[in-house]
């Protein structure tokens, strides 16, 4: 809740009037919400070495990217990208086409250059006020066959460590860039 608020009223103020963060912001306030989200959802987590909660973000069965958010002091680091590839390989995992998403203006270049196109502008109930966002989509590519060349990729590994519980089961995390990543699954 913390982090989705201060974020809004933080960094979105960059492109929204103080007004509009803060009907966006109270959006937050009732947690049944999160909680609804989070049991639907595919939800993922980033976590700091501190097991402090630094960025979040959530995808539906049918592909809509619902949020993504990063703490406002981890802006710049890389963690929304970790968490947008860890959203695209659930989506490539599970056969789905085609990610859309309801996107801020303060986000709409980040979603552009990793190859989201801005299928229209739109204005969109947060609370009380309508706020000005894009609706966002990228199409997803299969290959027939998918080969991986050492000597072009290169060596990764993958540190699978305990991760923290939050209101859904868990069911995997990874540790990269001294940034934890625990998934949840959907709890049907």
């Amino acid at each position: 809740k913390n982090l989705f608020q201060n974020t809004v009223l933080a960094i979105n103020r960059r492109d929204y009037s103080q007004a509009e963060v803060e009907d966006w912001a109270s959006c937050g306030d009732n947690l049944s919400n999160i909680e609804d989200m989070i049991k639907t959802h595919y939800f993922i987590v980033a976590v700091n070495q501190q097991s402090e909660i630094v960025g979040f973000s959530s995808i539906t069965p049918q592909g809509y990217l619902h949020s993504m958010f990063v703490h406002k002091n981890f802006q710049g680091e890389g963690i929304a990208t970790m968490l947008l590839n860890e959203i695209e390989q659930y989506v490539i995992t599970n056969g789905i086409i085609r990610i859309t998403s309801e996107v801020s203006l303060t986000a709409r270049p980040f979603f552009e250059k990793k190859g989201y196109i801005v299928e229209e502008e739109q204005k969109r109930k947060a609370n009380q006020l309508s706020l000005t966002n894009f609706w966002m989509a990228k199409q997803m590519i299969y290959p027939e066959k998918i080969t991986f060349d050492p000597d072009v990729i290169g060596n990764f590994s993958f540190d699978f460590c305990t991760g923290l519980s939050f209101f859904g089961s868990k069911i995997g995390n990874r540790k990269t860039n001294g940034y934890i990543y625990t998934r949840f699954c959907m709890l049907g």
